[in-house]
Order: C-alpha cells, then sequence, then structure tokens
C-alpha cells in the first residue's frame, strides 16, 4: 500500500465517528422482528388447546426519548411500547398462546403487564452495545401477582453508526428480555 493510500485510510476511519447527525426512532416505525414470528396456521391449529396469556398495552417508565450515543450521535427512542408490543404478540411457546388483554374468552391463564423501564445505547469505535429492561407483573386468576425485571443486552460490531444498526440492535436486546420471560411464563404455567 502506498504512503498516499495509507494516509487516505487511515484519515478516513479517524473522520468515521465525526458524523452528528442525530438517531430518532419511533417505535411505530421499528416494526417488529420476524425470527419470533409462528405461521400463523400453526397457532390458529394450537389456538383451543393451550393456556392463554393475555398482554395488557406497554407501559412507557423511562425518565425520557434519550437513548445514549453512537459515534457522537444522539439515539432517541419514542414509543417503545408499540416496538415491543408487536414481538410480545408475536412470542411463540409450545406452552401457552399469546392473546391482546382484551380477548378475554375464554379467561387467560395470566394477564402480563409489561413495562419499558430502559431502552439505551452505547458504542465504543469499534462495537455498540445495546440494553433493553422489562419490567413484567403477571396476574393469575385468582389476582396474585408477581413482579420480574428482565434485562437483555445485544453487543455487536459498529460497522457505519446507521439508524438500521441501532434499530436492529435494540430489537434483539428486547428479544433477550422476552426469551426470558417466555421462560418464566412457562415455568409459571407448569405450577399452576
Amino acid at each position: 500500500m502506498t504512503r498516499a493510500r495509507t494516509a487516505a485510510v487511515v484519515l478516513a476511519a479517524s473522520l468515521s465517528g465525526c458524523v452528528t447527525t442525530p438517531i430518532q426512532l419511533d417505535g411505530h416505525q421499528m416494526g417488529g422482528s420476524t425470527t419470533a414470528t409462528a405461521a400463523p396456521q400453526k397457532r390458529l391449529a394450537r389456538r383451543a388447546a393451550l393456556p392463554r396469556v393475555a398482554i395488557a398495552p406497554i407501559e412507557d417508565r423511562r425518565s425520557g426519548d434519550s437513548a445514549g450515543y453512537v459515534a457522537g450521535r444522539t439515539v432517541t427512542v419514542k414509543a417503545p411500547g408499540a416496538w415491543l408490543d408487536g414481538q410480545l404478540a408475536a412470542m411463540s411457546s409450545a406452552a401457552f398462546e399469546v392473546v391482546s388483554e382484551g380477548e378475554l374468552d375464554p379467561a387467560p391463564a395470566l394477564v402480563v403487564h409489561p413495562r419499558v423501564l430502559k431502552a439505551y445505547m452505547s458504542a465504543m469505535s469499534t462495537s455498540k452495545t445495546a440494553v433493553v429492561v422489562l419490567e413484567v407483573e403477571t396476574v393469575a386468576p385468582d389476582g396474585q401477582a408477581t413482579t420480574h425485571q428482565y434485562r437483555g443486552q445485544y453487543v455487536s460490531v459498529n460497522w457505519a453508526s446507521g439508524e438500521d444498526e441501532v434499530k436492529e440492535a435494540l430489537r434483539s436486546a428486547a428479544l433477550s428480555c422476552l426469551d426470558q420471560l417466555r421462560v418464566d411464563l412457562e415455568a409459571q404455567l407448569l405450577k399452576s
């Protein structure tokens, strides 16, 4: 590699983090993950036999829309419930069926009240970390409630500090929370 080519590569690498355009994410535009969805016909076939888990609307309990920084760019996340609703609705399990809170006939075995406590990004020059923290209260038909917190984290290479990278990182961190929640719901339904 020539000296001029080396200098150009070093200059480009050193300026790659100088972009200051903020990343503003809206949960309504983030969409759900396709990795968690079950085939609709399989879900319909299981519908009658499985216990039902009703999902209440998601509360946003974060202190604001700020979600950290990636390569000097401010990240904000508005309406995280809109994007998490889709992921919760798509949560699949062989032990239960997810329904919306309005579908109460037959009565659900559990009602889940999710709350977003944190959703943020952190980045170094070569990697980025997304963290999502959910608090989930589950209520049994007898009124007994339990509350758990779930922390999902996703670390990946910071290729270009782009909006799509940030969206996918936050979705993956949320899926980590939902995997933990699914295991707990299955255990709770086995006890009842």
